[in-house]
């Protein structure tokens, strides 16, 4: 008999730069407050790395962008490889699964006080996922690299990539 999986949804105040947290796809897209670089819907729940985090905490903004398990996309590029010596914390999923950058043109702006309805089916562990410092460092560079080719532009991150450090975790 398996023992049931606790839910943890994400809160507000959890959201910080590296996290790692599991998204329904479909809700961003149905939530109008939430700003995408995409026009296609998710069809499934799915991880996303948090880029950023800014403004003033009544209208507190976060920059996601989802991860993918496949190593190349539906046309046959090549993704970034989330390296394993970049995965702290989380379960032995998030750590035996290979895990690549979806696209490096897609970014969502959530306002961190849906996270919590938007992780709604994120599992407990003792600490949640998160890249180290370096990983979201190349993770932002391949995300930057990206901008001019992005379909739709959202609001700019407010941390560039040179001030991510160890103390922003």
């Amino acid at each position: 008999m398996t023992r049931p999986r606790t839910i943890s949804p994400v809160s507000a105040a959890e959201v910080i730069p590296g996290l790692v947290a599991h998204i329904d796809a479909m809700l961003p897209a149905s939530t109008p407050e939430v700003q995408l670089s995409w026009n296609r819907v998710g069809e499934k729940v799915r991880p996303f790395v948090c880029l950023a985090v800014g403004g003033p905490w009544c209208v507190r903004l976060s920059w996601w962008t989802p991860l993918s398990s496949r190593s190349v996309n539906d046309g046959g590029f090549r993704r970034l490889r989330i390296l394993p010596a970049w995965k702290r914390g989380g379960g032995m999923g998030f750590h035996q699964i290979n895990s690549y950058l979806h696209d490096s043109r897609d970014i969502a702006v959530i306002p961190t006080r849906l996270l919590p309805t938007l992780t709604s089916k994120e599992l407990a562990y003792p600490t949640r996922s998160h890249l180290t410092p370096d990983g979201l460092a190349d993770v932002l560079r391949e995300i930057e690299s990206s901008r001019p080719l992005r379909r739709i532009q959202v609001p700019e991150m407010p941390v560039p990539p040179a001030t991510i450090t160890e103390a922003t975790r």
